[in-house]
C-alpha cells in the first residue's frame, strides 16, 4: 500500500494542486503561477479554480473548490485579503491539508491584519492542516521527478542538493531571476513569510529527514523559536550543514524587519554566538551563502587548514592570501619534492613559493599540472587556483582542465574572465563545478566546511557528557515579580553553591541585591537572562561598574555543552589575564567554569527567573572567588 504523504511532504512532492483564484487574463498573478508551474515541467495534476473560464493554459477549470471530486495535495491561494479567510474554510471542509496563502496584507500591515492572520491560523491549526504564508512567493522543486515552480520568479533553477528557505519573498524573487549569471542550483527552494504556521523549525526539521536534501540554507529577518532552531543541533541530532544569512544585524536593520513581516528579533550578538555555539554557519550575504552551500555539495571537506595557491596574477592572489588569514587559514609550506617538480615547468621569472605564480602566460596545461601536484603535497589540505584572463589564454580550457582533476582534497577555482565566458561555461563544461568570481569566495568556503567539520566532531565527542545538560527538571518558584531579597538570594546561591561572601552584613541597595564587604580582586560578570527567541541565555566577561564600556563579554546558550565554557573564557581579554600573564600567575579555571555552570543551571531549572547577575565576581586568589553583588529577578507573570 502507498504511504500517504505528510502535510509538509505534500508542500514539496504534490500529486495534485489547486489554484484558488486562477485566471486567464495574461500576466495577472493567477495566470502566471499556472504558467510557470507548467512551463517548468510539473507533472501532476492541476486543478484552476474559476467559474468564469472554461480552461487555463490547457487545464480544466472549476467552479469551485467541492467540484474537483478528487484528492488535492497542495492549495495553491492568491485571494484579496478579504477573501482569504473564506477560501481557507472551503479548503479545510474539502479536506485539503497543505496550503500556500501568497495574499499580503495581514500582520505586516498592523492590528486588523494580525487579526485576520490570527484567525485564519487558529482555523489551520484546528483542522491539523499546515500553512505556508501569508505574504510569501511560493514554492520550488527542481528534481527531475517533481519539476514544481510555484512562484513568480522568472529564472528556472538548474537542480542541486540545497533547500533554500526565505522569509522574504522579494529577496528571493530576485536570487532566482539571477540565477543565469550565478548558476545557483537547489532541490527545494520555499518562501515563508510571515510564517503565522510554517516556520524555520518545521522545515530544516523536513528537511535533515529528506534524503534529497544535502545542505539546507536560510534567508530569515527573524527566528519564530531559536531555542529549538539551535537544540537539535546542540544535541547532536543534526547532521546536515545548516547555512543562515540573518537580516537586522544593526538597530536600523531590525527595525526594517519587524515592518517587513511583522517579525520580533533578537539581538544580534546574542544571534550570532548561538548559531556558532550549534555549528549553524552564519553568512554574511547571499554569495557566501550560496557559494558556501556550493561548496558542501561539490567538494571534500578539507582535512586541515593548509592552502596551496595557484595563481597567474600577482594581485588577487594577495587578496586570496589576506583572506586566507583573515578566516583562520594558512599558506601551506611546500614540499622540496612538490617545488622541484614544479620547476620544470614553472617560468624562471614565476614563483614555486606558495602562492605559485605560472605568470599570465600560464596555460591550461601548466595550471593543471601545478594544482595536482599542491594537491598531491602531504603538507597541502586545500588548494585555490586563481585565473585571471590574458590575451593569450583563454578561461574555459583552463577551467576545464583543473575540474578534471580527481582527488580527496577540495581544488576550488577563481576565475576573472571576459563575460562571454560564463554563458559558455554554463552550456560546455563537462562537470559545470562552482566557480568563484572574488579572490576572497574560496577562503570563506573553506573556513565553513572546517567550522561545521569541527564541530560535528567535537558534538560526537561528547555526546554522552552532554545528554545530562538537556534532561534537567524546570520548576516555578512561585515567588513574587520582581529582584529577590537578600535573604532569598542567599537561598539559591546556597543551592546551586555559589560563593556568595557569608561575612558582614548584607548591603541593601534600591534593587535588593545582596552585597557584603570583601578582598578586592580582578572583576568579573557572569549574567543569565531570557532572550525573546533563544530563551536562556549565559554571559561571562570583564565586570565591574565599566563592565558596559569595556564591552569584554562573551555570550552562549545555557544549554552548555563540552567545550563551550572554555570558548567562553578564552574568547575575552579577562579570560586571557585568569590564565596568567606578564609572569603573573593564573586562576582557578575549573572552579571558574563550576560557577558558569551553575548559573547556567539555575536559568534553565528556574523558568521563573528572567534576569540573573553577578558583578563583581571578584577572582581574589588561585583558588577563590567572590560573589560580591548578586541580583535575581523573577517574572511578574
Amino acid at each position: 500500500m502507498k504511504k500517504e504523504k505528510g502535510a509538509l511532504e505534500k508542500f514539496f512532492y504534490p500529486e495534485s494542486i489547486c489554484i484558488a483564484s486562477a485566471s486567464a487574463k495574461k500576466y495577472s498573478k493567477g495566470y502566471e503561477i499556472i504558467r510557470a508551474i507548467k512551463n517548468y515541467g510539473y507533472g501532476g495534476k492541476v486543478f484552476p479554480i474559476n467559474p468564469k473560464a472554461g480552461e487555463i493554459l490547457g487545464y480544466t477549470c472549476y467552479h469551485t473548490i467541492g467540484e474537483i471530486g478528487e484528492k488535492i495535495d497542495l492549495a495553491i491561494i492568491m485571494v484579496p485579503k478579504g477573501s482569504a479567510e473564506a477560501a481557507v474554510d472551503s479548503l479545510i471542509a474539502g479536506r485539503v491539508t497543505s496550503m500556500i496563502l501568497f495574499t499580503a496584507g495581514f500582520k505586516e500591515t498592523g492590528k486588523e491584519g494580525a487579526e485576520l492572520e490570527r484567525r485564519i491560523t487558529g482555523k489551520i491549526k484546528d483542522s491539523g492542516a499546515r500553512l505556508v504564508g501569508p505574504n510569501c512567493m511560493g514554492v520550488i522543486n527542481a528534481l527531475d521527478d517533481i519539476r514544481l515552480n510555484a512562484t513568480f520568479a522568472a529564472g528556472n533553477p538548474e537542480t542541486g542538493a540545497t533547500g533554500f528557505f526565505s522569509q522574504s519573498g522579494a529577496s528571493s524573487v530576485a536570487l532566482l531571476n539571477a540565477l543565469r549569471e550565478t548558476d545557483i542550483k537547489f532541490a527545494h527552494f520555499i518562501s515563508a513569510g510571515n510564517k503565522a504556521d510554517i516556520n524555520e523549525n518545521d522545515i530544516l526539521e523536513f528537511w535533515q529527514g529528506d534524503g534529497n536534501i544535502k545542505i539546507a540554507a536560510f534567508y530569515l529577518e527573524s527566528f519564530e523559536d531559536g531555542l529549538n532552531f539551535i537544540l537539535p543541533s546542540l544535541k547532536g541530532e543534526r547532521e546536515k550543514p545548516v547555512i543562515v544569512l540573518k537580516a537586522g544585524r544593526t538597530e536600523s536593520g531590525m527595525k526594517a524587519a519587524v515592518s517587513h513581516t511583522g517579525a520580533l528579533c533578537s539581538n544580534d550578538k546574542v544571534t550570532d554566538a548561538l548559531l556558532k555555539q550549534a555549528g549553524i554557519i552564519r553568512a554574511e550575504d547571499l554569495n557566501e551563502m550560496f557559494n558556501t552551500a556550493g561548496g558542501f555539495e561539490n567538494f571534500p571537506i578539507p582535512k586541515g587548514k593548509r592552502v596551496a595557491v595557484i595563481t597567474n596574477a600577482g594581485g588577487p592572489a594577495i587578496l586570496c592570501v589576506d583572506s586566507l588569514e583573515k578566516e583562520g587559514l594558512e599558506l601551506a609550506v611546500l614540499s622540496e619534492e612538490t617545488k622541484k617538480d614544479l620547476r620544470t615547468f614553472v617560468h624562471p621569472e614565476g614563483s614555486v613559493e606558495n602562492p605559485v605564480d605560472l605568470l599570465p602566460g600560464g596555460t591550461a596545461e601548466t595550471f593543471k599540472h601545478a594544482a595536482a601536484l599542491a594537491a598531491a603535497d602531504i603538507n597541502v589540505d586545500a588548494v585555490i587556483s586563481i585565473f585571471v584572463e590574458p590575451v593569450m589564454v583563454k578561461p574555459f580550457e583552463v577551467v576545464e582542465e583543473v575540474n578534471s582533476l580527481v582527488s580527496d582534497k577540495p581544488i576550488l577555482q577563481v576565475v576573472m574572465p571576459l563575460p562571454e565566458f560564463w554563458e559558455r561555461y554554463g552550456k560546455n563544461s563537462e562537470r559545470k563545478l562552482p566557480l568563484y568570481r572574488n579572490p576572497e569566495d574560496p577562503p570563506e568556503v573553506l573556513a565553513n566546511m572546517l567550522f561545521f567539520d569541527a564541530f560535528q566532531n567535537r558534538i560526537k565527542r561528547n555526546f554522552n557528557n552532554n545528554r545530562s545538560v538537556f534532561e534537567r527538571n524546570t520548576t516555578r518558584n512561585n515567588l513574587p515579580g520582581g529582584f529577590l531579597p537578600p535573604p532569598e538570594i542567599d537561598r539559591l546561591c546556597e543551592k546551586y553553591n555559589l560563593p556568595l561572601v557569608k561575612n558582614g552584613p548584607f548591603i541593601k541597595d534600591g534593587q535588593n541585591s545582596a552585597q557584603r564587604v570583601i578582598d578586592a580582586g580582578h572583576e568579573l560578570l557572569i549574567r543569565g537572562f531570557r532572550d525573546p527567541s533563544f530563551g536562556p541565555v549565559i554571559m561571562f566577561g570583564s565586570g565591574g561598574k565599566y563592565a558596559e564600556i569595556f564591552g569584554d563579554t562573551a555570550v552562549k546558550s545555557c544549554y552548555l555543552c563540552g567545550g563551550d565554557i572554555d570558548d567562553m573564557i578564552d574568547s575575552t581579554k579577562i579570560g586571557m589575564i585568569l590564565k596568567g600573564v606578564r609572569g603573573e600567575a593564573g586562576f582557578d579555571l575549573n572552579e571558574l567554569k563550576r560557577i558558569i555552570n551553575s548559573c547556567s543551571r539555575i536559568m534553565i531549572e528556574n523558568e521563573d527567573i528572567i534576569e540573573f547577575e553577578i558583578n563583581p565576581l571578584l577572582a581574589v586568589s588561585n583558588n577563590r572567588y567572590d560573589a560580591a553583588d548578586v541580583k535575581i529577578k523573577f517574572t511578574d507573570q
